[in-house]
């Protein structure tokens, strides 16, 4: 165990709050270090002053509004933390590569799904013999054209549709 894990358990380790093999590392390391003897030695002189000292009764209120503190502290620890969740940080790379992908899925679901047509050849118990893709057109897609113009002979005669001048 190196100095500063054992320094973090110095305290524990006075109050007995270590387990066997944590305990038996510390040990074995106050044994070999000279620096970490004085560390649990000033340790146990500070904790020896404190407990001679006497013990003073807390103003009234005071528990009171520590603990209301405490719990408004709490809630504001809550919020920050709800809040913190909903703002999380996402590389920037990441959102990039999803905004690709939906464009790409975009692409393929508006201009070329519409215009794929699959000819499947087959001979008699033999499968699959070719398979044909026709290749994409530069034109716009069928379902995005405007409708085709009305032909003549589709329109009524000039006389029958309204007043001349």
């Amino acid at each position: 165990m190196d100095h500063e894990a054992v320094k973090m358990l110095l305290s524990d380790y006075l109050d007995g709050m270590l387990d066997e093999d944590e305990r038996r590392q510390v040990d074995e390391h106050l044994e070999a270090c000279p620096s970490c003897r004085k560390e649990l030695d000033d340790l146990r002189k500070t904790v020896q002053v404190l407990a001679g000292l006497p013990s003073v009764d807390a103003p009234e209120g005071f528990v009171s509004a520590v603990r209301s503190r405490l719990r408004r502290r709490g809630r504001l620890r809550r919020r920050e933390e709800t809040r913190s969740l909903l703002r999380q940080k996402v590389p920037f790379e990441t959102i990039c590569l999803l905004m690709l992908l939906v464009l790409a899925a975009l692409y393929i679901m508006l201009y070329l799904l519409p215009q794929m047509e699959v000819t499947i050849q087959t001979e008699p118990n033999l499968g699959v013999k070719s398979m044909s893709m026709p290749r994409r057109s530069m034109d716009t897609p069928k379902h995005l054209q405007s409708p085709p113009a009305s032909r003549s002979s589709d329109r009524p005669p000039a006389s029958m549709s309204g007043p001349s001048r």
